[in-house]
């Protein structure tokens, strides 16, 4: 059996790059980029309808100062992302290929 891949990474809630690609509708240096690219969950949905499977996430928690792994969360509330904290999670999708 062979299998197709996706890297995903998420950014407070919102997907912002499949395999290395911008998702969002603004460049990703302007204001409002991060509100152009999709919720995680209505990704996942999208790439569940065409046939993509949800393997494992991994998830991180920096500083910006220290730039250094904190600790690794399923999930991180936008909300709690200010103060000078950074997080992401890296989604890993796959789907078979005929």
């Amino acid at each position: 059996m062979k299998f197709d891949y996706r890297v995903c990474v998420a950014q407070q809630g919102r997907i912002t790059f499949v395999n290395s690609e911008w998702q969002g509708t603004r460049s990703p240096d302007s204001a409002e980029a991060l509100g152009t690219c999709p919720e995680v969950h209505s990704y996942l949905t999208s790439a569940g309808e065409l046939g993509w499977e949800l393997v494992t996430v991994v998830g991180r928690f920096r500083t910006r100062a220290e730039d250094v792994p904190i600790l690794d969360r399923f999930f991180f509330p936008p909300g709690q992302a200010d103060g000078g904290w950074h997080t992401w999670d890296t989604l890993y999708l796959k789907r078979s290929l005929p």
